[in-house]
């Protein structure tokens, strides 16, 4: 496993290695997901995004990025193609985590960014991994250097709290109507 402490040589390894991310061939691009994290360490996907691709990162601070992505489609009407840009902004970053087919950001928020590369290779590997109930190999790492280890796993891991309330609904049976 490769160890980086710049987010400039992280970003230049990951556009190494998953060179599909930027392609506009059928079949490349990335499945996106965005998510929270919770507690106890599950996360919750809240977006999730196919055929995403990016096509230029940028380094804001010393654990800040953005990613510039195109998303091509098709309309209803007329098969016409469309194209969407976007700029997501990944903030307090404190772990990315490369893997074969795949990469994920762990921030301090809460608020997680991974992709899997759209290939079935990917999806075997992912399918693989699952079954065996484990996660694949890390092939290269970044870890925000000027974290206290302990306090950055802690935060994490569980550290944070998130509270979800789930409203029941009632229905009061004496009343008159």
């Amino acid at each position: 496993m490769k160890s980086y402490t710049k987010l400039e040589d992280i970003i230049k390894y990951i556009t190494n290695q998953h060179k599909s991310i930027k392609s506009n061939a059928v079949g490349s691009g990335v499945c996106a997901t965005k998510m929270i994290r919770l507690k106890s360490g599950k996360r919750i996907v809240f977006e999730e995004n196919q055929n995403w691709r990016i096509f230029d990162w940028g380094v804001q601070s010393e654990n800040s990025l953005y990613v510039d992505s195109l998303i091509i489609g098709y309309s209803f009407k007329g098969h016409k193609e469309i194209q969407q840009s976007s700029r997501l902004f990944l903030s307090d970053l404190v772990i990315i985590n490369v893997y074969d087919f795949a990469a994920e950001f762990i921030s301090q928020s809460s608020i997680d960014f991974a992709y899997t590369l759209n290939d079935s290779a990917a999806t075997m590997q992912h399918l693989y991994e699952y079954t065996r109930g484990k996660v694949g190999d890390i092939k290269a790492r970044w870890i925000y250097e000027h974290n206290d280890i302990d306090k950055m796993l802690d935060e994490v891991s569980m550290g944070r709290t998130i509270n979800i309330v789930r409203e029941d609904r009632t229905f009061d049976m004496d009343s008159e109507i």
